[in-house]
């Protein structure tokens, strides 16, 4: 085996939007192939996945920190990426039930109603056709879906207009909309796992990581545009969340 590989750049791996449907629930359906055993580095993006792994249909909880997740041998995987905060509507549970955690979909949704989309995702010649099964099997369950909470919807909102640092997003937020500090952590731990500055943390890690493919601006720059504090900020920040210095995730994805 191998070191392991962040799983962006592993196999290979592509996502597209999902249906029209959809597009308010979920972020990206994606799906990885890979021709051999591999480890795979999954950092925090303040989402949850479910995927099937070829042999059954799992969750993939959020994490707080980089996860390692191993293959044993040539395999086809096929998700959906949830929107921050959505996937706990559809799965029944509170988020920090899931929190750090990769289960069966089964131990939440009952072998009964994932016995039948396990058996024909079995089926799939290729991990596209998995993947077009997983959107059109969420695409039925629309309709038992719970209501959007609206203070984590408004959460995930405000802190991405921000885009940059914040000295105190909990007490922005609750001057913003009049909610107690209790109230927001509350809804934040239901809908997300973890708490506002968490999240905040995991937003903005992303937002670095999405500006990487992007160019090759110093990485000063991308740590002010990223909404870090500065340089040092970043590379605390970054080797917490993703165990690597961020010259080496730079490395990673524009390679």
């Amino acid at each position: 085996m191998t070191q392991p590989t962040l799983s962006q750049v592993a196999g290979v791996f592509r996502e597209r939007m999902p249906a029209p449907a959809l597009r308010s629930h979920v972020d990206r359906i994606w799906t990885n192939t890979f021709q051999g055993p591999v480890a795979l580095d999954v950092v925090p993006d303040g989402c949850i996945d479910v995927y099937w792994t070829g042999s059954g249909l799992r969750i993939a909880g959020p994490n707080t920190e980089v996860v390692t997740v191993t293959t044993a041998a040539a395999a086809d995987l096929a998700g959906v990426r949830f929107h921050p905060g959505v996937a706990a509507r559809w799965l029944g549970v509170p988020a920090t039930e899931l929190l750090d955690r990769h289960l069966p979909l089964a131990d939440l949704w009952g072998r009964r109603a994932t016995a039948g989309l396990s058996d024909r995702l079995a089926r799939a010649r290729t991990a596209t056709a998995a993947a077009a099964l997983l959107e059109q099997s969420l695409i039925a369950r629309l309709h038992q879906v719970a209501p959007a909470d609206p203070i984590a919807d408004a959460t995930v909102a405000a802190m991405c207009r921000a885009g940059r640092a914040s000295k105190g997003v909990v007490s922005d937020l609750v001057a913003e909309f009049g909610w107690s500090e209790r109230t927001l952590r509350r809804h934040c731990h239901d809908a997300f796992g973890y708490g506002p500055k968490t999240l905040e943390r995991i937003l903005r890690f992303q937002r670095f990581l999405h500006l990487l493919p992007t160019g090759r601006a110093p990485l000063a720059a991308l740590a002010i545009d990223a909404g870090y504090a500065d340089q040092a900020h970043l590379a605390r920040e970054v080797r917490r969340l993703s165990g690597q210095s961020p010259s080496k995730l730079m490395a990673d994805l524009q390679a």
